[in-house]
C-alpha cells in the first residue's frame, strides 16, 4: 500500500515531494516552538510580575519613607523662628489654663502651626500633639480642633506604646479616626517625640495620621493583569496597609513565616500556595510584601498555552492550506512549460508561453527566456536561408567577374613604362597607384588592419588629389593606438568613393575631406566629413529608411552596402549612421567594436 502510495504521489511528482517535505519541517518548526514557549511562560510570567512587583515595592517603600520625613520637617521648623520656639516650649510646659492669657496666647500660636501643618502633604487627615504636663490631647482636622484627656483619647494605647519606646519615632497600623465621616478610610499613624526646652526631657508627642489611599493610587498607576495583593506591615508585623481589605484590624499570622525567606518565594497564605515578594526597610523594620497565588500565575500559563497551541495549530494549517495551493499552481505551470516544449521539438516553432505584464517571477523569466529562444530559432533558421542564397548569388557573380590578375599587372606596368618612356612621369604614377590598387583588391583576406585600410585610402585618394592637384585636399586623423587593431578590408572606401562621385565640386577650389579615426571605450568611431554639395532632405530620409531595413541582396556597394557588411559581421548594434546639410556638406559615422586583427576574421568568417 505505501509503495502504490508513493508511486501515484511521490515518484515522478517533483512538487508533492518538496510539499511533503516542508509540512514536516513547518510541523516540526511550530512544534517545537510551542513546546519551547509553554515550557517558559510560566518563567516569563513570573519574571514579568517581579519586575512590576519591584517597581510597586520600591514606590510604596519610598512613599511611606517621604511620610517620615514630613513629620521630621514639621519638627525642624518649629524652631527656625525664636519667638515661635519660646511660644511652643512655654505651651508644653505649662498646666492646663484655660484663663491664663500667656497661657491662652501661646496655645493660639501652636493651634495656628498645627492646623497650617495640615495642608503640608494631601495625605494627611489629622494632627495630634500629646502634651505630657497636662495628660492631654489636642487633635486637629479639617472639621474640628479640640482636646481631651488622655483617658478620653480614642487611641490611648498609641500614647503609652510611644511614651514606652525609646525611638524617636513610631508608626502605628491602620485604624478608623472618629474625626472622619467616612467610616471606611482607614490611616496610619507616624509618631516623634517633643522635646522640652532642656533638649533632654520629653515634652510631648506628636502624632500625625496618613490617609492609606495613598498607597492604592500608586499601585493602581502600574499596570497589573495578575492583581498581586500588597500589604504593608509595620516591623512587629502590624498591617499599615492591606490592598484586598483582609487582614485590617487582624493578625497577619504569616509574619513569621515570610521574615524567613528571601525577597522572592513561594510560601503557604491561608494554607494557599502563594509566589510571594518583599522589601525591608532596614533602618524602621518596615516590610512591604505583594502576594499572588500560585494557581493564578498557572491558570494565566495555561491560558497561554492553549492560545499557542492553538495559534500553532491554525499557522500549520494555513501553511500546509497555502503549501498546496502553491504547489498546485507551479505544478500547473510547469507542466504547461514541459508541453510547449515538446510542441518545439515536434517542430511548432510559432508557440509562445504567456507572461504577465508586472510582477515577474521565476516562470515569467522561464517563459521570456522560452520566447526569446523560438525567435531566435525562427531568426536564425531565416537569416541561415538568406545567407545562403547571398552566397550562392556571391559565388556566381565572383564566377562572372574573374579574370587573370598577372594579366591585368603586367598589361598595366607595360602601359607604365611606355609612359615613363614618353616622358609623361605623372600618368606612369597614377598608373602604378591603380596597379597597386588592384593588387590589394585581388588578394583573398577579408580583415585588414586599420594601418593596411588607410593605407589603402591614402592611395586611392591621392590618385584623384593628382587629377584635380589645385581645388581638393584631404586629411587623416588617426590615433595611434588604434593603427595595430582590425577592421573589415575595404570598409572605408566606398565612403570615400561615395563623396567623390556624389559630393565632389570640380569647379570648387577649397573641396576638403577630412578621415578622423578614435577609440571610445569598447568602441572604434570612423567620421568621414567633407565640405561638398551635400544630400537633398529627401533623399537622405530615403537613405536612412534604407539603413535601418534588414539586409537585403543588393549590388550597392556604397553606404547601404557598408551598413549591411558591418551588421551581418559585429550584430546590429554596430553600423553606418549619416548627417547632411548642402550649406556645409555631409558626415558619415560608423561604430565598430574594438577588435583584433584575428578577432575580425573569425567575425567574417563566421557571417
Amino acid at each position: 500500500m505505501i509503495k502504490n502510495l508513493y508511486r501515484s504521489y511521490f515518484s515522478r511528482k517533483y512538487f508533492n515531494k518538496i510539499l511533503f517535505v516542508y509540512m514536516f519541517i513547518t510541523i516540526v518548526t511550530f512544534c517545537t516552538l510551542a513546546y519551547v514557549t509553554v515550557n517558559n511562560t510560566s518563567d516569563l510570567i513570573k519574571e514579568k510580575e517581579l519586575k512590576y512587583n519591584d517597581v510597586v515595592l520600591n514606590r510604596i517603600m519610598a512613599h511611606l519613607d517621604s511620610k517620615y520625613d514630613i513629620v521630621k520637617t514639621m519638627l525642624k521648623q518649629t524652631l527656625i523662628d525664636k519667638e515661635f520656639v519660646q511660644d511652643i516650649y512655654y505651651f508644653l510646659q505649662q498646666d492646663y489654663s484655660p484663663f491664663n492669657m500667656d497661657y491662652i496666647e501661646t496655645k493660639w500660636v501652636f493651634d495656628d502651626y498645627m492646623s497650617s501643618a495640615l495642608s503640608r502633604d494631601r495625605d494627611i487627615t489629622g494632627i495630634s500633639v500629646y502634651k505630657i504636663r497636662d495628660q492631654r490631647i489636642y487633635e486637629y482636622s479639617e472639621t474640628a480642633v479640640t482636646n481631651n484627656l488622655l483617658n478620653e483619647y480614642r487611641y490611648p494605647d498609641l500614647i503609652r506604646h510611644s511614651g514606652q519606646s525609646s525611638s524617636f519615632s513610631e508608626i502605628y497600623p491602620a485604624h478608623y479616626p472618629a474625626y472622619l465621616s467616612i467610616s471606611n478610610s482607614f490611616v496610619f499613624t507616624v509618631s516623634m517625640k517633643l522635646k522640652a526646652d532642656n533638649l533632654v526631657d520629653d515634652a510631648g508627642i506628636l502624632l500625625v495620621d496618613f490617609d492609606t489611599q495613598s498607597f492604592q493610587d500608586i499601585i493602581s498607576s502600574q499596570r497589573n493583569d495578575l492583581a498581586s495583593d500588597f500589604i504593608v506591615l509595620t516591623s512587629s508585623g502590624e498591617v499599615i496597609f492591606d490592598s484586598s481589605n483582609r487582614y485590617y484590624g487582624k493578625e497577619f499570622t504569616s509574619f513569621n513565616q515570610i521574615q524567613q525567606v528571601t525577597s522572592s518565594s513561594t510560601v503557604n497564605i491561608d494554607h494557599t500556595p502563594t509566589v510571594m515578594y518583599k522589601l525591608t526597610d532596614p533602618e524602621t523594620g518596615n516590610m512591604v510584601v505583594s502576594l499572588i497565588p500560585e494557581k493564578l500565575l498557572l491558570s494565566q500559563a495555561n491560558e497561554i498555552r492553549d492560545k499557542i497551541l492553538l495559534l500553532a495549530l491554525a499557522c500549520i494549517s494555513g501553511c500546509m492550506l497555502l503549501m498546496y495551493i502553491g504547489s498546485k499552481i507551479f505544478s500547473q505551470r510547469v507542466l504547461r512549460i514541459t508541453k510547449h516544449l515538446k510542441k518545439i521539438g515536434a517542430g511548432d516553432l510559432s508557440i509562445r508561453l504567456p507572461v504577465k505584464n508586472q510582477n515577474v517571477d521565476e516562470f515569467d523569466e522561464i517563459s521570456i527566456s522560452f520566447n526569446r529562444m523560438s525567435e531566435k530559432l525562427v531568426d536564425y533558421i531565416d537569416r541561415f536561408y538568406v545567407l545562403e542564397l547571398k552566397q550562392k548569388s556571391s559565388e556566381l557573380k565572383a564566377l562572372q567577374a574573374q579574370v587573370n590578375p598577372h594579366f591585368l599587372y603586367n598589361t598595366l606596368e607595360a602601359i607604365r613604362m611606355k609612359t615613363v618612356l614618353s616622358g609623361d612621369r605623372e600618368s606612369a604614377h597614377m598608373i602604378y597607384i591603380l596597379a597597386k590598387l588592384l593588387r590589394s583588391s585581388a588578394k583573398e583576406q577579408m580583415a585588414v588592419t586599420i594601418e593596411e585600410e588607410i593605407g589603402f585610402c591614402d592611395l586611392y585618394l591621392n590618385l584623384f588629389k593628382i587629377r584635380y592637384e589645385n581645388n581638393f585636399d584631404y586629411t587623416f586623423e588617426i590615433d595611434s593606438d588604434i593603427v595595430e587593431l582590425g577592421i573589415i578590408k575595404h570598409l572605408l572606401q566606398p565612403l570615400l568613393e561615395n563623396y567623390l562621385i556624389h559630393g565632389f565640386l570640380p569647379k570648387k577650389e577649397n573641396n576638403h575631406l577630412l578621415l578622423r579615426g578614435v577609440r571610445e571605450g569598447d568602441h572604434l568611431l570612423f567620421t568621414i566629413e567633407d565640405n561638398g554639395s551635400g544630400i537633398t532632405e529627401t533623399k537622405l530620409n530615403e537613405i536612412n529608411r534604407n539603413l535601418e531595413r534588414e539586409p537585403l541582396p543588393s549590388d550597392s556597394i556604397g553606404l547601404i552596402n557598408v551598413n549591411e557588411r558591418i551588421q551581418i559581421a559585429f550584430g546590429q548594434h554596430y553600423g553606418l549612421s549619416i548627417k547632411s546639410d548642402q550649406a556645409t556638406g555631409t558626415t558619415v559615422t560608423i561604430i565598430i567594436p574594438v577588435l583584433t586583427l584575428q578577432e575580425v576574421q573569425q567575425c567574417t568568417r563566421s557571417s
